[in-house]
């Protein structure tokens, strides 16, 4: 069935997308994902700069051996995934991402899946839940609904006081907090939200990972949700091969370390001249302006260069006004100096904004990011913008040298297959679903199905995903979809 005039809105709002189904929508996911690994010019020049950052804050997280391995891995290709929450990997939307990139890394020999996520969302965040632990409950209508993952249930581990926290800096999960989650889950039994079996079963996977020595050890909840990560995503799959192992980092940690230690101290560095020169600063709010993860002065929204953090962890933002960055209340106010900046970071007071860490990572290290379909729009928009930034500061060989960085690579939004339970219906897994499986997949069952499923039948299941992001003003057609959608079923 010919389903363009369905599509045709949302192409409209993302034409991205739209060129990425038009030449690629009908080979299979497998045959699309190799064309992550095209070589690009990533600026080898610099990449030793960034990797040694890198290896430094993955050490205390996952051992001296694996950031070995994972740093030798990214100099040869710096493929990365910037499309994740920094969170607990159990959300249906980060399972398929991780999937999908897993597939890039491994038709690349490749042993590691690495995901620069982002940290600046609450721990309230419908989309990740960082706050606790998602998955599917016993009480889902048996009737094949559109979108029966919106059922899922919450088992929250942090408190309601903590959910407008960010992620970023939060306090590491204490054995105080897992008797909070044990909690949860024996609510949900005697609800009948979840079997017996599936609450002991599960108790058993929460003391594994949550009371892992490695994991209690790490000084903030961010670098535990990396050891949870990589330690969790096995259980995933059946025992035996897995696919490559998953490395969260949070993008605003590498992005600072790399500001404070590299070009804090750098005059020449384009990125000193964006934030501590009149004409960087200037060119910035003239082209950012609108600029997803930027500012939209008219609509009142987004940060200019950095998010604040109030005295209860909550994210504020800041505005750009003569010689200082401030918040609204003046309660963070920061003199526009290199010593400055460093100080506020050092103090927590401050973290780059998504724009910042894409300036930063993909624009002048050269990091080839892989992304959602709202990144594959605006890293693209991002990067004209920073382009004319760069001409503004007359640095055009540098904007010259970024003009064919790779910004349209989706792994977001491509279902791979889902889950069918006989008493709950068909839906997207989450990370917990497949933990719990009695009989779960290889690694090797998602290549067999990404190598039989073409790219726009994968994409078709998050219509509605595109629908609310790109098209809210329009009704969606769910009648006329119902019967179409077809994911394949695992089990």
């Amino acid at each position: 069935m010919d389903l363009k005039h369905i599509w045709e809105p949302i192409w409209k709002k993302n034409p991205a997308l739209q060129k990425i189904m038009e030449k690629h929508g009908n080979v299979s996911v497998y045959e699309y994902v190799k064309t992550f690994l095209t070589p690009s010019d990533f600026k080898p020049e610099r990449q030793e700069e960034w990797l040694t950052v890198f290896a430094e804050l993955l050490e205390p997280r996952l051992g001296r051996e694996v950031s070995i391995a994972v740093t030798e891995q990214l100099r040869n290709l710096p493929l990365v995934s910037t499309a994740d929450h920094h969170a607990p990997l159990d959300e249906p939307y980060w399972v398929n991402t991780n999937l999908v990139h897993s597939l890039a890394q491994e038709a690349a020999g490749n042993a590691y899946c690495i995901a620069l996520s982002f940290a600046s969302i609450s721990l309230n965040t419908a989309l990740g839940y960082p706050r606790g632990l998602l998955m599917h409950g016993a009480k889902i209508p048996p009737e094949n609904q559109f979108y029966p993952e919106e059922k899922l249930l919450r088992l929250s581990y942090f408190g309601d006081k903590d959910k407008m926290s960010v992620v970023y800096g939060f306090r590491p999960f204490q054995k105080e907090d897992f008797e909070r989650l044990t909690n949860a889950i024996q609510l949900k039994m005697k609800e009948g939200n979840l079997s017996n079996t599936d609450g002991i079963q599960l108790k058993t996977w929460c003391e594994h990972y949550f009371l892992d020595p490695d994991f209690l050890k790490q000084k903030d909840y961010s670098s535990q949700i990396t050891v949870l990560n990589y330690k969790a995503w096995p259980s995933l799959f059946s025992e035996g091969h897995s696919g490559p192992r998953i490395v969260y980092l949070e993008i605003e940690t590498l992005v600072a370390e790399l500001l404070k230690r590299v070009h804090f101290k750098q005059p020449d560095s384009p990125l000193y001249k964006l934030l501590f020169t009149p004409e960087g600063r200037a060119a910035f709010v003239q082209n950012f302006e609108g600029v997803h993860g930027a500012f939209c002065a008219h609509e009142n929204e987004g940060t200019y260069y950095f998010w604040g953090l109030d005295d209860k962890g909550h994210r504020v933002r800041l505005f750009l006004k003569d010689d200082c960055l401030h918040s609204e209340t003046k309660d963070i106010c920061i003199t526009l100096t290199p010593e400055a900046f460093e100080s506020a970071m050092k103090a927590g007071k401050i973290f780059p904004s998504m724009a910042l860490c894409y300036i930063v990572i993909a624009f002048y290290y050269g990091l080839h990011c892989l992304g959602g379909s709202s990144q594959i729009k605006d890293l693209e928009r991002s990067k004209q913008a920073w382009m004319q930034v760069l001409q503004a500061m007359n640095c055009p060989a540098e904007a010259e040298s970024i003009s064919k960085c790779p910004t349209q690579d989706l792994v977001g939004s491509i279902a791979l297959s889902t889950l069918e339970w006989p008493s709950k219906g068909r839906a997207l897994p989450t990370g917990i679903d497949l933990a719990l499986l009695k009989e779960k997949n290889s690694f090797n069952d998602c290549i067999e199905r990404a190598q039989k499923i073409a790219l726009n039948e994968a994409l078709l299941l998050y219509i509605k995903d595109f629908y609310i992001d790109f098209c809210q003003e329009l009704p969606f057609p769910e009648e006329e979809l119902r019967p179409i959608v077809r994911a394949p079923v695992l089990q």
